[in-house]
C-alpha cells in the first residue's frame, strides 16, 4: 500500500478566482456601507453605488473562475 505524497498543482484560474472573490467581497462591503450612509456619497451619480455593483460582479466572476479551476 503506497500513499502519494507529491503535492498537487493549483490551477491559475483558481488563484485568479480567489483574488477576485476577495476583492469583490471588499468592494461589496464598501457598497453596502455607502448604501447605509448615503450622506457620504459626494460624487456625481454616487446614488448609483458602483462599488456595490462592481463588487458583486467581481465576486460572482471569481466564483465562476474557482468552479472552473477545480
Amino acid at each position: 500500500m503506497t500513499t502519494d505524497t507529491t503535492p498537487k498543482m493549483v490551477s491559475i484560474w483558481f488563484l485568479v478566482g480567489l483574488i477576485l472573490v476577495i476583492y469583490g467581497l471588499i468592494l461589496t462591503g464598501c457598497g453596502v456601507y455607502y448604501q447605509a450612509h448615503p450622506e457620504l456619497l459626494t460624487q456625481k451619480l454616487g446614488e448609483l453605488n458602483p462599488s456595490l455593483w462592481w463588487g458583486s460582479g467581481m465576486a460572482g466572476l471569481g466564483a465562476i473562475f474557482i468552479l472552473f479551476g477545480r
